[in-house]
Formats: C-alpha cells, structure tokens, sequence
C-alpha cells in the first residue's frame, strides 16, 4: 500500500511540505548484552515500529554490511509505503562492544549522510539505557524536553496500513503537534523570559497533545508512552546553564498524569551537529513503560 503526500496547493504549501518533513534514524528491535546481538521479542520490536511510524515522516534502519539482518513483513509494509529505508553501510566490525559500536557506527553515519542532504531535519533515536555513544562524539550541554505519560502511540495489534490511513486523515493534528513543539523548543532558545515562554507556549502543546489522543483513541487500540526526551545542543551558551523547570502538568495528556519538563543535562552528541538543532530523540526504556489501553 503506497500512501501519497498531500497536494500542495501553492509553491508556499510545497516548501513548507518539504521543509517540514522529517526523519528518524534507528535501529530498532535488537540489543546488545554481552557482546551479543539480540532480537528483541516481537510485540516489543511491533510497538517500537508503529510509535516510529505514527509520528515521524521517514524512519532510515540502517543496514550494516558485516551486520545484516532482516525485519518483518510490518517493515516491508513501511518501505512499500515510501517511508521506511535502510542505508547501506558499507565496512568492518567496529572496534569495543562490536555489535553494540557497529550499530551505534551505522546509525552515525547514516544520520551524517541524511544531515549534509537535509540539515535539520532528521534525528536518532536511542534509549536511556543504551550504554555506547555514537563515534566521533563530543561533550555538550543540551536542553532536555521530556513529555511523561503525555504521547499516545498504536498498541502493537494495529495494523499498518490503518496507522497509514491515521497518518493521512489526521496529518493537520500531528502536524501541529510537531509545530508547537519546534516553537517551544526555539522560543525557549531565545527568550529572556522563559517563565512566560512556557506559560504562552504550554497551552498550544496540551491542546494538540489531547487533540492527537483523541483521535487516535477513536480509531484503534492506544498505549501511552511512558517518557520520551528531545536532546537539543546548546554548547556553551550564557544563561543557558542553569535552565530547568520541573514537571508541568499536561491536561490534554490520554490518562491524565502527563507532565512535561525542561532540563540541561550533559551529553554526546554525533559529530557536526550544530547547536540549536534536535539530535536525538530517546525514550525511557523501550517496551517496558508502555501501558496498554484498548
């Protein structure tokens, strides 16, 4: 099943088409323990792949050339789709934790690759739990956005195609999601007063935050995650450093119990990402702090 993008209906819808896009990278479904590959169990690598799906434009799965391995026919859906992909990597076994640092090798590279095509617009995925960093890596302060219990995702069941159905139907309310959330994150960057930033901003998050889990609670069986983190570099910038603000309550979040909170913490990031610039989208611990609702 191919779904098509929108039609845009002006030169000004297409550029905000394309500029608007946007792209993970990661390899999901395994871990490393050990020295050892993994596969992960499969309604964890199925929950993984529709929570990639629901909110990301383009999902990349890297393919490293001495590590090959395959996924299921849910992913072969996705590339059929015209948004999975995997990029060839092409080499050797990296050197430490092998498995562990040719993944986290591949995963750089290809980030590297999508990012001097199309600066901005892609992101890695990775969990807090993930011991390795990616090659090349430097040491940065980067702001934490952290939304708790607020994101609602297809339980593993659903089927792909009616994610890409939601996808279709419900764009306008995923993208203001996405839209209000790069708004935060800019003004948070540049304003003085960020009190007041968050007071202006926080209600435009809630309600496409509840406008997101209400709709996708009307068409299939729902999850909560339980936290997701965007790292956004910030290097060396003045005041800065002492930014933080605890946990603010997200009315719009599905069970009620949502927060979401602003954070510096110190961190790697892959190398040639600039400051100002999201580099890496984590979650908490993948598959374990999922509770279902159907």
């Amino acid at each position: 099943m191919i779904i098509e993008l929108p039609q845009p209906r002006s030169w000004d819808d297409f550029e905000d088409l394309v500029m608007t896009s946007r792209g993970i990278v990661s390899i999901f479904g395994f871990d490393v323990r050990g020295g050892r590959l993994l596969k992960q169990p499969p309604d964890v690598t199925a929950a993984t792949l529709r929570r990639l799906l629901t909110y990301w434009d383009r999902i990349d799965a890297p393919l490293p050339e001495v590590l090959p391995f395959d996924y299921d026919e849910d992913w072969g859906a996705v590339v059929a789709a015209g948004i999975g992909m995997r990029s060839p990597i092409p080499g050797t076994l990296f050197p430490g934790l092998v498995f562990e640092d040719t993944m986290l090798h591949s995963e750089a590279i290809a980030y590297a690759q999508h990012r001097q095509r199309e600066p901005g617009a892609w992101t890695i995925a990775k969990t807090d739990t993930a011991s390795g960093v990616w090659p090349g890596t430097t040491d940065t302060a980067a702001i934490a956005f952290e939304l708790t219990k607020c994101i609602t995702v297809p339980s593993p069941r659903v089927p792909i195609a009616s994610i890409l159905k939601f996808k279709e139907k419900r764009r306008d309310e995923l993208y203001a999601f996405r839209v209000h959330m790069d708004e935060l994150r800019e003004k948070i960057l540049a304003a003085v007063d960020r009190e007041a930033v968050m007071r202006s901003v926080l209600d435009h998050v809630d309600k496409a935050i509840a406008d997101i889990g209400r709709s996708m609670n009307e068409a299939f069986p729902t999850s909560i995650l339980g936290r997701t983190t965007t790292l956004v570099a910030i290097g060396a910038q003045a005041g800065l450093g002492a930014l933080a603000w605890g946990a603010h309550p997200v009315l719009g979040a599905a069970i009620g119990a949502g927060t979401l909170a602003i954070a510096v913490r110190t961190t790697k990031k892959p190398a040639g990402t600039p400051d100002g610039e999201p580099f890496a989208y984590i979650e908490s611990v993948i598959g374990l702090d999922v509770a279902d609702r159907t």
